[in-house]
């Protein structure tokens, strides 16, 4: 959901239908979103946020538990925004090198 808004700030991103932003997604950023480091990265900060919150004594409620863990689900779009916006070049270039392919989606 983050990785959306950020994504929103590129001016070759804006003047995209949605058929044709869904395409740059599975075609480019997509990709970039489930190599093994973020794989991985994800599910280790959510339990990295569920012990913080069981040490720091959020389970003693369910308003606790639900808020570390909305925490760690945060965390990891955050660390997604992070690498959409370290690699916000190649999906201005991607958008520039596919122009014509994209536009036929429609």
């Amino acid at each position: 959901m983050l990785t959306y808004f950020l994504l929103a700030r590129l001016s070759l991103w804006a003047p995209l239908s949605p058929a044709q932003r869904r395409f740059v997604w599975e075609q480019c950023i997509h990709p970039m979103l489930i190599r093994w480091p973020m794989m991985v990265a994800r599910p280790c900060l959510l339990g990295l946020a569920l012990v913080f919150g069981k040490w720091a004594g959020a389970s003693q409620s369910w308003l606790g538990v639900g808020l570390v863990f909305l925490a760690g689900i945060l965390l990891g779009d955050l660390v997604e925004l992070a690498l959409i916006f370290q690699r916000r070049q190649r999906v201005r270039q991607y958008l520039k090198d596919h122009a014509a392919e994209i536009q036929s989606v429609g």
